[in-house]
């Protein structure tokens, strides 16, 4: 009514629930002026009861819908029904009565008119109830005191139809949610694609799974079908066909016995070996299975989960060094048992940060070898045989960019790297997550993959490579119609995500998601048989039969979950299933609990496999890319300058001049006496929680993830660190009422302590201008090098902290990632620490590092965008710095120097067991605080104080306006330019929002900081950045 009056002509609406609920719903109505003003009021003064709200346009009734001889004495009251066109919608409502009372509901609807159609939108159960997902709904709504009363008793489509048929409805159309977003007839395949313009997505499994587990369904008692039926051409111009003319040849949905195979299941330790969309791979010269990288519990990984024979003796094997970095949607091909390598092909981080990175492993070795021409994730990989006795690998398919799919079909071998195969003849639509299978030393089969516009695609295709003269001269593409398109089993065999594999002669072709989404338990696992030597004789077609696998499995086991998961052949003709998993939406998340050996049954597994358990990965080097080693020479190391502040003038001179001060002589009152262990374990609350991240080893880096979040009691954080001193734990606090919304605060978080702690006058402007403030606690433990937005000051209370600091313009060279605020890059380098044996830094070339040694009762000012990071001081180093200032052996590189004019002046307080610089929980409090304009930083929440300036987002974006620009196949036509909102105001879109001549500005005397200039510093780097990031976009294309 509110959008197209035009379209509600001669019509009222009527809303029908519960009484108590119509009555607030009025209320919202009449206390809503525009609401209200749609509504014109009747004049009828005398409502029947249960009427709550009657106008022309619509009608509010409370009534119970079982009190269905009431519900139509109601509905008769404010309207004359029986003359109408009427039209019932059901949005997931009447599932949640009992089955019984839902049918005569619906039996009832088909009395009120001659002409009724009834739309309903609920859930149902595509699979049996234990498929992973269905169970995990059905769950869901259950612990919400709402279970789903119709789904077990209606679980598909043909039960429904049956349903409203039975009802009086003559006809009945009906289509699963992920049907409908394939269906022409609702939505375009452009309007499709478009949706990639306003987020990136790659949860395609998980939608797929989401939509097939609701349908929409129209039933109508009138003559003529509202909905008219979909329009199919001939195979050879279907979309369902894409070009493969598909002739009757045998496709058997069964067989005799379908359980001629089995799982032997293994079950694996909580919380470890979680994962989806990880790599399988053979582990070379060991009878084990590596499954690197996918999402894990927290996030993408960068780990590898081994398995073999259980109680297998064999030492942990040599895994992907962790450097390489997390990733998901990559490959790992194994060669062969006869050359023991694997090739790890690039895969992403999120869907708008593809990797090309590219490793060989031979032996225990890995190492880098030639980067894709382009970023690929959600490709397929085989390893062929190439002439003159090489190997190789081919890629099909996958995305390049959230985007744009792969064209080129490419090779890699040792020798020449990657190049792109020219396709000979055919040409199958680009796709991902494709079925890319070799079926012999250069040929296979392909099928199945997901279209531009997120459709499944259908067909079947032949492939091989070309070689002539020892040469590779290209891919050759050929459609199949070795299978029948009309056959039952035909819509379950093109699939997304899917994996397969080979047991005696059969192709098993396991789990993915396919035309109507979730695919049932019978077709979950499909097995191929034929003569695939036909491939010798390349113009003759290949006779294949197709059958269902159904593996007997024990009734205790659980059932795999084969969406996300990876499989892999073993020595034995034998398939391991490891990883699986998904998030629910927002019925939960579930993760394979286990792992599956897909065995012949009658011959029966040798041995049963488990996950081995874990050790840390090795470290390696970091790659080439993360770091410029364009410079030479090595790094000097500039000493902090140490200052005091006597007032706030003081301060601002600080803010003025932009670049780090340690401040000393603060009182910062008696926290730095008072916060010892055993104090804050009495002040403290032993039933507060806090969240810590907890990490195998000194280094912590955001982008490998090697660490988790691990929540925990005050009191067991801190007893931990007493009795633990290997422990590598840090705290950084968050909002103890609203975690995900509000900065901390800590007055408000830790009022127990709060108090102890003053803020000295002199930094007032801090506490003016106050973002938030954490507390930080850690012990044996470096941060890892970051930059913040915002500016901070950190005050020292407990133990003492050596901190790296990077002026704004060395952020190209410190490997930041596009639009992350955290490096890839350890600055701190780890060692055994013996005598006084502080963690060496690197040497970064080109940069130009500060240093600062921060004690108890001083503060570190560090200006935005400075990337930093810190390490606590070994105590026995900590006593020496209490008494004599930094010198250049404790705090730089090999050959570096220091500055003498910033060397701070001796601490002379003595040393001594209580002294708070030894103490090996090292303790401090962070204040962020603005420097700039509140509309200088980019909207929404900013817990943590790190959003980018909204300069910097707002060219990002425009980033990828150019890029779609240039990528649009037909230019729009011209318009008039576009007012647009930068920061508040309006300005005429021509290009880039950034104004930077009005931003950098001149220097003029204020009496604070110029907090509408951003500083010139700050706008270089942020200039740099997206000059970077337009190179980086350059080469993708």
């Amino acid at each position: 009514m509110a959008h197209h009056k035009e379209l509600c002509n001669n019509t009222k609406f009527l809303d029908v629930d519960f009484e108590a609920l119509m009555i607030t719903k009025r209320e919202i109505i009449f206390n809503t002026p525009q609401m209200k003003e749609m509504l014109s009021m009747t004049t009828d003064p005398e409502l029947e009861k249960g009427v709550v709200f009657d106008s022309v346009e619509y009608s509010g009734i409370g009534c119970d819908l079982r009190n269905l001889t009431r519900l139509k004495r109601l509905i008769k009251s404010v309207v004359d029904v029986d003359q109408c066109l009427v039209l019932c919608i059901a949005e997931v409502s009447i599932t949640y009565m009992s089955t019984q009372d839902a049918d005569a509901l619906i039996r009832w609807t088909t009395t009120l008119s001659p002409d009724v159609t009834f739309c309903l939108l609920e859930q149902q159960s595509p699979d049996r109830p234990d498929n992973a997902f269905t169970a995990t709904m059905l769950k869901h709504f259950a612990k919400l005191g709402t279970p789903l009363r119709s789904v077990l008793e209606y679980p598909g489509s043909h039960t429904q139809t049956l349903r409203f048929q039975d009802a009086g409805f003559a006809h009945v159309n009906i289509q699963n949610l992920w049907e409908l977003w394939a269906d022409p007839r609702f939505l375009s395949p452009s309007i499709r694609m478009s949706l990639d313009e306003v987020e990136p997505f790659d949860e395609w499994e998980e939608f797929a799974l989401f939509g097939s587990h609701y349908c929409l369904l129209v039933a109508q008692t009138g003559l003529e079908p509202l909905i008219p039926d979909q329009q199919r051409g001939s195979r050879r111009t279907s979309i369902d066909s894409l070009a493969s003319d598909l002739s009757t040849r045998t496709v058997s949905p069964h067989r005799d016995n379908t359980q001629w195979f089995a799982y032997t299941y293994s079950a694996i330790p909580e919380k470890e070996g979680r994962t989806h969309h990880g790599s399988a791979y053979k582990i070379p010269e060991q009878d084990a299975l590596g499954l690197h990288g996918g999402v894990g519990l927290k996030g993408r990984l960068s780990t590898t989960s081994v398995y073999t024979f259980a109680n297998s003796a064999m030492p942990y094997p040599a895994v992907p060094p962790e450097n390489i970095g997390a990733r998901c949607c990559h490959t790992i091909t194994s060669f062969g048992a006869k050359l023991e390598m694997n090739l790890l092909v690039g895969g992403r981080t999120s869907p708008t940060a593809p990797l090309k990175d590219c490793w060989l492993q031979i032996g225990g070795k890995w190492e880098r070898v030639h980067d894709l021409p382009e970023p690929r994730f959600r490709h397929r990989t085989a390893a062929v045989v190439l002439p003159h006795d090489q190997y190789g690998v081919v890629v099909y398919g996958g995305k390049v960019s959230e985007q744009k799919i792969a064209i080129d079909t490419l090779l890699w071998d040792k020798h020449n790297g990657w190049q792109a195969l020219r396709n000979i003849k055919d040409d199958p639509m680009p796709r991902f997550g494709a079925s890319f299978m070799r079926l012999g030393f250069n040929h296979g089969l392909l099928m199945g993959g997901m279209r531009q516009d997120g459709v499944v695609c259908q067909g079947l295709w032949k492939w091989r490579l070309i070689i002539r003269d020892n040469k590779v001269m290209g891919i050759h593409f050929k459609t199949s119609t070795a299978l029948d398109a009309s056959a039952g089993i035909w819509p379950w065999l093109n699939r997304f995500g899917a994996s397969f594999s080979v047991i005696r002669d059969e192709v098993l072709l396991i789990g993915g998601v396919a035309k109507h989404g979730c695919i049932p338990r019978d077709y979950e696992i499909l097995s191929i048989v034929g003569s695939f030597s036909a491939f010798n004789d390349y113009e003759k077609e290949m006779e294949l039969r197709v059958a269902c696998v159904l593996p007997r499995i024990d009734p205790t086991v659980p059932r795999p979950f084969l969406i996300g998961h990876s499989t892999h052949f073993t020595a034995e003709s034998t398939t391991l299933i490891v990883g699986g998993g998904a998030t629910c939406f927002s019925f939960g998340a579930y993760w394979n609990p286990g792992c599956w050996l897909l065995h012949d049954r009658e011959a029966g597994p040798s041995s049963r496999w488990a996950m081995m358990k874990a050790e840390a990965a090795p470290l390696s080097p970091p790659s080439q890319q993360n770091i410029d080693n364009s410079g030479s020479g090595p790094t000097s190391l500039t000493l902090v300058e140490h200052v005091n502040t006597h007032t706030n003038q003081d301060f601002i001179r600080i803010l003025q001049e932009g670049v780090p001060r340690v401040i000393t002589a603060l009182d910062l009152g008696p926290c730095l006496s008072r916060w010892t262990p055993s104090y804050l374990l009495a002040k403290i609350p032993s039933s507060k929680a806090v969240v810590v991240h907890a990490a195998q080893s000194r280094t912590m880096n955001f982008q490998r993830k090697d660490f988790i979040y691990k929540t925990t009691s005050f009191h067991d954080f801190i007893n931990h660190l007493l009795s633990s001193p290997s422990a590598h734990m840090y705290l950084r606090s968050i909002s103890s009422t609203n975690p995900t919304t509000t900065p901390a605060d800590f007055t408000n978080d830790w009022p127990e302590i709060s108090g102890d702690f003053q803020l000295p006058a002199s930094l007032s402007f801090v506490k003016d201008h106050q973002h938030s403030s954490p507390l930080r606690i850690s012990s044996n433990v470096n941060m890892w090098l970051h930059y913040d937005v915002m500016a901070n000051v950190l005050f020292q209370i407990q133990g003492t902290r050596k901190l790296i600091l990077f002026p704004p313009t060395d952020l190209k060279h410190l490997s930041f990632p596009s639009g992350s605020t955290s490096s890839a890059i350890d600055i701190f380098q780890t060692g055994e620490r013996h005598g006084t044996g502080e963690d060496t830094v690197r040497h970064v070339p080109n940069t130009h590092p500060h240093v600062a040694i921060l004690r108890p009762g001083e503060a570190l000012y560090i200006p935005p965008l400075w990337a930093h990071t810190g390490t606590p001081q070994p105590s026995e180093a900590a006593q020496s710095t209490s008494n004599h200032p930094p010198t250049p052996a404790s705090a730089s590189t090999s050959g570096s120097t220091t500055n003498p004019q910033s060397t701070p002046p001796p601490n002379t307080t003595p040393a001594s067991d209580n002294d708070p610089a030894a103490s090996r929980i090292n303790i401090a409090l962070n204040i962020f605080f603005r420097t700039l304009s509140p509309h200088k930083y980019a909207t929404g929440r900013d817990v943590y104080g790190n959003r980018d300036l909204a300069a910097y987002e707002d060219g990002r974006r425009d980033i990828d306006r150019i890029i779609r620009r240039f990528q649009t196949t037909s230019p729009p036509a011209p318009k008039p330019k576009d007012k647009v909102k930068v920061n508040g105001g309006e300005s005429t879109a021509a290009g880039p929002v950034v104004d930077i001549e009005s931003q950098v500005g001149q220097a003029r005397e204020v009496v604070g900081p110029d907090m509408a200039t951003i500083p010139r510093d700050m706008v270089k780097a942020y200039l740099e950045r997206l000059a970077r990031e337009l190179l980086e976009r350059a080469e993708k294309l």
